[in-house]
């Protein structure tokens, strides 16, 4: 008769691969939570789903930067601030943080101005922001005459 000397598997595997059964184990944990922490923060309140705007263009008249902002949303907005952004870095270059706009209902188009304090350059690309009071933002780029 043949005697076998097998030995199971030594200590060293075996805590080793527990310690990457753990690492997978807690990796799987982590990105579940991180999917569902985000699905979480996107849900925002039902009004905020609703209301959605839209930039149709942007008008540059000497100093004055004239911004038109349509309601493409089911409710009534409010536009808070308007910026003005240089497209490369994102640095908010010009705002209007106090904007006197009537509530654009559903469909209405909006002339938000801001007013040129900064130097730009002919032929840059810049970018028009709106913001209403419950968060909603929209942008559009365009190009400094």
């Amino acid at each position: 008769m043949r005697v076998l000397n097998k030995k199971g598997v030594s200590p060293i595997i075996a805590v080793l691969l527990l310690i990457v059964i753990t690492v997978a184990a807690a990796l799987l944990t982590y990105l579940w939570v991180l999917g569902y922490i985000g699905s979480a923060q996107r849900s925002g309140s039902p009004e905020q789903l609703e209301e959605r705007i839209k930039i149709d263009g942007v008008k540059v008249a000497g100093t004055t930067v004239t911004i038109y902002v349509r309601n493409i949303g089911s409710i009534t907005v409010e536009i808070q601030a308007a910026y003005i952004l240089n497209a490369t870095t994102g640095v908010v270059l010009d705002a209007n943080t106090e904007v006197d706009l009537e509530p654009l209902d559903p469909g209405d188009v909006g002339e938000v101005t801001v007013s040129v304090t900064s130097t730009y350059k002919s032929g840059h690309t810049y970018v028009a922001k709106a913001v209403t009071k419950k968060g909603t933002e929209a942008s559009l780029a365009f190009t400094w005459p």
